[in-house]
């Protein structure tokens, strides 16, 4: 099922749901389907807290670009693990990039239309190729930061690890989850006072 802000469409082959605000509900859809959610972070928070299991939600920012796959590709892909995509320990598996029914790109930026490096002068004109894959500048960076990057501390063997990766470890959780330091260095002027540090939140209408 796909679903989009004017239309719903019905497939027995497609099993991703786009979701949108403005469509109340996804999550018991996504639930009760087992769709594929792809939405942005706001969206994705709200749905997991719905009860939305992680293999469903893929977050997504300006400039992606995601390939959807049948249903029937994504049972060959679970009977035949060789058909799915190499990524790091932990991430959400995809069937290889060959098997893809189309691509959607997400409002394309031009970093994310690079396949190598930046020329030094960019023709508007012209169509970089390069080695990399279909999604190697946009979905993959993505996966690989979350299930890469940002878990380097438990991937690396300790006695691998040098004084720099150390202290990107030790930087890294307060910055990117915690958020009490933050809070207390904005409040210490003692006139600001933090109500909140969460984006977006569930609500539950009585209605």
């Amino acid at each position: 099922m796909l679903i989009s802000t004017s239309k719903l469409y019905n497939s027995d082959e497609e099993a991703t749901l786009t979701w949108r605000k403005s469509l109340p509900g996804a999550d018991r859809i996504a639930i009760r389907t087992g769709a594929i959610v792809i939405a942005n972070n706001e969206a994705i928070n709200l749905l997991r807290e719905g009860g939305v299991p992680e293999h469903q939600l893929l977050p997504v920012q300006g400039g992606e670009r995601i390939p959807l796959f049948t249903r029937e590709t994504w049972n060959k892909a679970n009977a035949n693990p060789s058909l799915f995509c190499p990524g790091p320990p932990g991430a959400p598996r995809r069937p290889l990039d060959k098997l893809a029914a189309f691509s959607v790109d997400v409002w394309p930026s031009l970093h994310c239309m690079m396949p190598t490096d930046h020329p030094e002068v960019i023709d508007t004109a012209t169509v970089y190729k390069g080695s990399a894959g279909p999604y190697s500048c946009t979905l993959d960076i993505t996966i690989g930061m979350k299930y890469g990057l940002l878990k380097i501390g438990e991937l690396m063997p300790p006695e691998k690890l040098t004084p720099g990766h150390r202290s990107f470890i030790e930087c890294i959780p307060p910055w990117r989850i915690k958020t009490e330091a933050a809070t207390k260095a904005v409040e210490k002027n003692g006139k600001t006072k933090v109500l909140t540090m969460d984006f977006a939140r569930p609500v539950t209408l009585d209605i």
